[in-house]
């Protein structure tokens, strides 16, 4: 598959991997500004580790996550510069590792969530605090403020939703399915999960289907000319 076949959207997060000076792999966040089919990649680099040195040459492997699935390759550094910011151009992949392993697009959240863990004795747990770090019709990625214990099999979710300037109350019984990573936007929310929905009303299943809609057009890409 083609990279440009995805319709990557400008701005959308890159994880790349890169040998430091150290000879050890490093791994940090860059951002897609735009590229030119069958020519050259453009990304911002905000930061990147001190062991590692960028510079023309250089190879770097470059994950882009999707809501189907994810992208890989590796690619050569052609420039490095500075536009106010610092930048890197790669060439341009030819064919590209696309793996599609998921049966519900999941997109991206940022959404205040209150979780209450309910353990098999009966008990109930103090409401949590956390957030929402991706969605699908199916479930969700959530960072916390406490852990949820092993006791802990089902949580109530509650959280409010938006989309087409609507806004809708969710209060949802979900399983806890796994451990989940957490996130560098949120590092007071040392805990990480992820929570499949139990059962949704009918009401809040076409409201979570329109939010990813949403949230899914209102993804653009530029290409350079």
């Amino acid at each position: 598959m083609k990279l440009h076949e995805l319709g990557l959207p400008i701005g959308k997060p890159v994880t790349l991997t890169i040998k430091g000076q150290d000879y050890k792999e490093h791994t940090f966040d860059a951002q897609l500004i735009g590229y030119e089919v069958n020519h050259v990649l453009l990304l911002s680099v905000p930061e990147k580790p001190g062991q590692v040195l960028l510079h023309d040459g250089l190879t770097v492997g470059v994950e882009i996550r999707l809501p189907e699935g994810q992208v890989n390759f590796e690619s050569d550094i052609g420039e490095v510069g500075d536009w106010g910011f610092r930048f890197v151009k790669l060439y341009y992949p030819g064919n590209v590792d696309y793996q599609n392993p998921r049966k519900h697009i999941r997109v991206p959240a940022s959404d205040p969530v209150e979780i209450i863990g309910h353990t098999d004795l009966g008990v109930d747990t103090a409401p949590m605090k956390g957030y929402a770090l991706d969605l699908s019709s199916t479930g969700v990625r959530v960072v916390l403020e406490k852990e949820l214990t092993n006791l802990v099999k089902e949580v109530t979710i509650n959280m409010h939703l938006q989309a087409y300037d609507l806004e809708q109350y969710f209060s949802v019984k979900a399983f806890v399915t796994n451990e989940a990573p957490l996130s560098k936007d949120y590092p007071e929310y040392g805990y990480g999960y992820g929570l499949s929905f139990k059962a949704l009303p009918e009401a809040n299943k076409w409201f979570l289907h329109a939010y990813i809609l949403e949230h899914l057009l209102r993804q653009k890409v530029v290409i350079f000319s």
